[in-house]
């Protein structure tokens, strides 16, 4: 039985800024510095001719498959997945062997390797505020609605939507919707 993800996300690279106002926005939330946030900028792609460039990027974090891998490999269940399809992960039953990594196929959880007693990090969605009714701080934080969160299946659809009603906008594919299982993070993109 396949379960059901509650929550989801929309990433549109033809409107990120590259602001970064997402990744302050997770280092405030989760009280780390702007190195150990749960989100981060994947290097930027630049399509055209000089003097005619123009230049993508697109926050990246934990895509929440509907079947974590990560999950799956780790030995100690520091990594689970709630009914509303978050992966969570309790860094109290962590034991640093960095399994889930290897695991991950979008290279996710990452490692503290700065730390003496190192362990691994993650977006859990800010769980804390969807207790509260809140939306997670990336999705709060941005200017240019590059990042819109909700249903899954809204996500899902508003992303079919924008490919469908710009067509010449957008490469005719939502990223997540097939990879690995299927996601709960969807991207659309010009490239």
């Amino acid at each position: 039985m396949e379960k059901k993800q509650k929550y989801g996300f929309l990433i549109d690279a033809s409107r990120c800024i590259d602001c970064r106002a997402c990744l302050v926005a997770c280092s405030v939330e989760n009280n780390v510095s702007m190195k150990n946030t749960r989100i981060w900028i994947k290097d930027s792609s630049v399509i055209g001719k000089f003097p005619n460039l123009q230049r993508y990027t697109a926050p990246y974090h934990c895509m929440h498959c509907i079947d974590p891998s990560c999950v799956s490999a780790c030995t100690v269940g520091a990594l689970q997945q709630s009914e509303d399809g978050i992966v969570i992960y309790d860094a109290d039953r962590c034991i640093g062997c960095r399994y889930c990594m290897y695991a991950c196929p979008f290279e996710v959880p990452n490692f503290e390797w700065d730390q003496r007693l190192a362990l691994i990090v993650k977006c859990d969605l800010c769980i804390s505020r969807l207790e509260e009714g809140q939306q997670p701080a990336c999705a709060a934080t941005r200017p240019t609605r590059a990042i819109q969160f909700g249903d899954r299946d809204q996500m899902l659809a508003m992303a079919h939507e924008r490919i469908a009603n710009e067509t010449q906008r957008y490469v005719h594919h939502v990223f997540g919707e097939h990879e690995n299982g299927g996601t709960a993070t969807f991207y659309v993109s010009p490239i």
